[in-house]
C-alpha cells in the first residue's frame, strides 16, 4: 500500500483503495476512485471563509478612510492638470489668428517700400509715412530671403517674419518657424521707440502658437529671434534715421520728426 500523507489535517478516506487523501481532492491519489466527500467535517472543505475573516474585510471595504475627500481632489486636480496641459499644447501648435493671407500682387506693390523710406530719410525733410499692417507684412514677404544657416536654437528653421501693430506703440513679431516638418509660430510683443537715434524695444508679452506667455518668459526666447534680427538689420537702421515711429492699431507711421539744425562750427 502506498504511504499516507504524514499530516495533522483532515484527510478524505477512499472506500476503494483506504489510501487517506488530502481534503481537496475529488479523486483518489492512489487507485483514481472518487471520493466521498460528505465523509469531510465542514471545517475542513475547500473554500470555506472564515466568518470573522469576511467580516474583517467588509468592514476594511467600508473603513471611511478609503473614501478620503484629499484622494477625491487629489484626482480631480490631477485631471484638470492634465486637462490644462493638453489645451496649452493644442493652443501652441495653432498658427495665430493674425498671420496674414497675402496676393501676389501685394507682395509686388509693397516691394517699392524699401525706396519710399531711402528718400524719405536722405531728404531729412521731418515728412511723415504711414503703412498698413498688410503693406509692411507684404514687404517683409518681398524682403526676407532665409539663408543657409540661418537656424535657430533647438534646429528650428526660420522661414518669414510677420507683424501686428497694437495700439500703445507695441508691435508683435511673429516668427514662422520649421521644426521637423511642422511649422511653429513664436511671437514676442515689443514696446517699441527711438531714443538717441537708437530704436529700443521693451518685451511687453508675447505668445508660442495662441498660446499667451508672459513677458518674462520672452527674454530667454530671445535667441529664436536671431535669424530674424539680422535680416531686418538694413531695415532697422533705416527706421532709426527717420528718426521717429509710432504704432496704432493696424498701421505704423515712420518719420515726422525735423532733422535737429546744424550747429555752427
Amino acid at each position: 500500500m502506498p504511504a499516507r500523507p504524514s499530516t495533522a489535517a483532515p484527510t478524505l478516506l477512499c472506500r476503494e483503495c483506504k489510501f487517506e487523501n488530502e481534503p481537496e481532492r475529488v479523486y483518489c491519489h492512489n487507485c483514481g476512485a472518487k471520493l466521498d466527500r460528505s465523509l469531510l467535517p465542514p471545517e475542513a472543505l475547500p473554500g470555506r471563509r472564515d466568518p470573522a475573516k469576511m467580516q474583517r474585510q467588509v468592514q476594511k471595504l467600508l473603513r471611511p478612510s478609503r473614501f478620503q475627500p484629499w484622494a477625491i481632489l487629489k484626482k480631480l486636480l490631477f485631471s484638470l492638470g492634465f486637462a490644462a496641459l493638453v489645451a496649452c499644447l493644442v493652443l501652441a501648435a495653432r498658427a495665430p489668428l493674425n498671420i496674414p493671407d497675402l496676393k501676389p500682387e501685394q507682395i509686388d506693390n509693397a516691394r517699392t517700400i524699401d525706396a519710399e523710406l531711402q528718400t524719405l530719410a536722405d531728404s531729412r525733410s521731418g515728412r511723415a509715412v504711414a503703412y498698413t499692417e498688410n503693406d509692411v507684412n507684404a514687404y517683409l514677404k518681398s524682403s526676407i530671403h532665409p539663408k543657409k544657416g540661418q537656424d535657430t536654437v533647438l534646429s528650428a528653421k526660420f522661414e518669414q517674419l510677420f507683424v501686428h501693430f497694437l495700439d500703445g506703440n507695441v508691435c508683435d513679431f511673429t516668427e514662422q518657424l520649421s521644426l521637423f516638418g511642422y511649422r511653429l509660430y513664436v511671437g514676442v510683443e515689443h514696446r517699441v521707440t527711438i531714443a538717441g537715434g537708437k530704436l529700443q524695444a521693451t518685451p511687453v508679452g508675447g505668445h508660442l502658437g495662441r498660446l499667451r506667455l508672459p513677458a518674462i518668459l520672452m527674454k530667454g526666447l530671445d535667441a529664436l529671434f536671431e535669424p530674424a534680427w539680422t535680416a531686418e538689420k538694413s531695415d532697422k537702421n533705416l527706421v532709426e534715421r527717420l528718426g521717429a515711429i509710432s504704432f496704432q492699431k493696424g498701421r505704423v507711421q515712420l518719420g515726422g520728426v525735423p532733422p535737429a539744425p546744424a550747429t555752427a562750427p
